[in-house]
This record gives C-alpha cells, sequence and structure tokens, in this order.
C-alpha cells in the first residue's frame, strides 16, 4: 500500500468515531428531553378532588362529627325552684332553708373552729329529731337561722334530704363543701347530701356543665 493510501485510512477511521459519537449524543439528548417531558406533565396534571364532606383518609373528620352538636347545659330546676340567687344555700327535707356558711369565718379566724360542723348537728337535730344528730347537740353562742319554707310531705323519708347549691366559683362554697361532705361520711344512715352546681358568676355555667359530666356535681 502506498503513502497515499495509508493516510486516507485513518482519516476514514476518525470520522466514522465522530460519527457514532455524534449519533450517541443525539441520542442521550432526545431520552434526556423525553424524561423532562414527562417529569413536567406528571406536574402539571391536577391531583384529583377530595371527597365531599372532608371525608377521605386524610379527614380527621367523620360525617357523624360533623352533624353533632354539643349538648345544651340546662341548669337544675331546683335553682329556680328554691328561688337561689347566691351560695352556698342548704335545703334540708325541702322544707328548710339555710343560707351562708360559718366556714369562711373560721378559715379566717372570726368564729372557733368547728361552728360551721356544730351547728349543722344542732339544726340537723331540730329538723330529724334523730338521736344520731341530738346526741351531739351542743350549746354554743352562734346559732344560724332556718328558713321554714311550710311545704307539705317534705321530711318523710328516712334520712336528711339535702340540697346544697354551690357556685363552682364561690369561695364560701369551697370552704363549707368538705364540711358537710365530712358530716354527710360521719351520719351516713341518717343524712343524704345532693349537690346542686349553680351559675352565679361569669363563666359558671361552664364550669358546671364540665363538672356535672364528670360527676363532680349530682346536677
Amino acid at each position: 500500500m502506498n503513502k497515499k493510501a495509508e493516510a486516507v485510512q485513518p482519516r476514514a477511521a476518525g470520522i466514522g468515531m465522530n460519527r457514532a459519537l455524534a449519533l450517541g449524543g443525539v441520542v442521550l439528548v432526545l431520552v434526556l428531553m423525553a424524561g423532562a417531558y414527562l417529569v413536567l406533565r406528571q406536574l402539571s396534571t391536577p391531583s384529583p378532588p377530595s371527597p365531599p364532606g372532608g371525608v377521605g383518609p386524610s379527614s380527621t373528620a367523620t360525617p357523624a362529627m360533623q352533624q353533632s352538636t354539643p349538648e345544651e347545659y340546662v341548669p337544675s330546676p331546683l335553682i329556680a325552684e328554691y328561688e337561689v340567687t347566691g351560695t352556698p344555700v342548704l335545703v334540708f327535707n325541702c322544707n328548710y332553708l339555710r343560707k351562708g356558711t360559718y366556714a369562711t369565718k373560721e378559715r379566717r379566724f372570726q368564729v372557733p373552729e368547728g361552728t360551721e360542723r356544730q351547728d349543722l348537728i344542732n339544726e340537723l337535730c331540730s329538723i330529724s329529731g334523730a338521736d344520731s344528730f341530738c346526741g351531739f347537740r351542743r350549746d354554743t353562742g352562734i346559732a344560724g337561722t332556718l328558713q321554714t319554707l311550710d311545704r307539705a310531705g317534705c321530711g318523710s323519708g328516712a334520712k336528711v334530704q339535702a340540697y346544697a347549691f354551690y357556685s363552682p366559683s364561690c369561695s364560701n362554697s369551697e370552704d363549707q363543701a368538705p364540711i358537710l361532705d365530712l358530716l354527710e361520711s360521719d351520719f351516713s344512715a341518717d343524712l343524704e347530701v345532693k349537690r346542686i352546681c349553680t351559675p352565679i358568676f361569669d363563666g359558671d355555667a361552664e364550669r358546671c356543665k364540665a363538672l356535672v359530666a364528670s360527676h363532680a356535681y349530682d346536677e
């Protein structure tokens, strides 16, 4: 082979390689363009609408939850029946009403300790005549006032029935409550207390609703 032919062969080989590389580059560009097109199309496609009413895996609400409405709190009808406008108020055997408490004065050292308990025992003795109360009756210089309501047919049961009207925001109610609780425990055979949550101050209705639901009050 002459020198001219030898020079032509490497040149032709170089041209073929360049063409192969160029073709491969074109294919790679087309593949990348096709991939980019698919990605853009996927991103531009709108998501399917959520089911009506917020029902679906991403929703925490259910139709029952959406349709339900909270029950309205209705204060005890006993509050209106006994015309309670302030607390604490005790009603014994639906016929004897007692307003106020000495418990707060005890806490402030304005009266001797135990005054509230003793006055309640004296009043329960007067109402029921039961030996369980009258055996602990003591004469004191302080006596609460019972208002007689003159209702017929009250107090015929074996136990003295007491309604305790308390406001959850009333400090006087808080002072009296543990004394009455202990009295009911000590005289469980002769005294039964029903605690009535009584809205008096702002926010009491919501507090009463929660306290009645948690059974902290009877109604």
